[in-house]
């Protein structure tokens, strides 16, 4: 499995707006009052299991991250990425002071492509996506590293991203190789769950 490579797809150029990291960025990202109203568990519930090897792709600041590194349990893993290495020190932080740590590895990708291996089972993508000046490059790259039959969970945020730009991603990502599986419902985002 990958993790060593250190591509990826370009973030924060072209119009795109990056989250630069800074510590009330990464406050703002994860915190108690966000955490209660997105409740990852149960945005997660149902698609992130014991055993599974899961990316949390564009992790920031690790909301997501420590609730799959305790839904994949010991036997699993969770392989978080992100290009500013600062979000990814402050992820790793929390997650060892909350004794995940071994379950997690920590993956900063630079331009090109994602430089992960698969086959995984489940790829997150939590309000990043309309970050990405490559839309089409990223979601090919995570439609690679899934195993067939393979899920990926693509939300943005409904106050950053219209309902014709959402649509627009998720026909790049039927082109891509993807079949919409369904549209849950995720508080404050646009969301779609897509099968490899």
């Amino acid at each position: 499995m990958g993790g060593a490579g250190r591509n990826q797809v370009r973030i924060g150029s072209e119009g795109a707006h990056l989250c630069h990291y800074s510590p009330l960025t990464a406050f703002l990202l994860d915190n108690p009052v966000r955490r209660a109203l997105l409740k990852p568990d149960a945005i997660l519930g149902g698609l992130v299991l014991p055993g599974m090897t899961v990316v949390d792709l564009g992790c920031g600041s690790g909301l997501f991250t420590h609730a799959m590194a305790r839904m994949v349990g010991d036997t699993g893993r969770v392989i978080a990425v992100d290009v500013q290495g600062e979000m990814l020190e402050y992820a790793r932080r929390r997650c060892e002071r909350q004794g995940y740590g071994s379950r997690v590895t920590w993956h900063q990708n630079s331009p090109g492509s994602l430089g992960l291996s698969g086959p995984v089972d489940f790829v997150l993508s939590f309000h990043m996506v309309h970050e990405v000046a490559d839309q089409e490059r990223l979601l090919r790259d995570a439609h690679a590293v899934l195993r067939p039959g393979g899920r990926y969970l693509v939300a943005e945020p409904a106050s950053h991203v219209p309902v014709t730009a959402f649509e627009q991603t998720l026909e790049t990502a039927v082109r891509a190789g993807f079949v919409v599986e369904n549209r849950p419902r995720i508080p404050m985002s646009r969301g779609a769950l897509l099968v490899k």
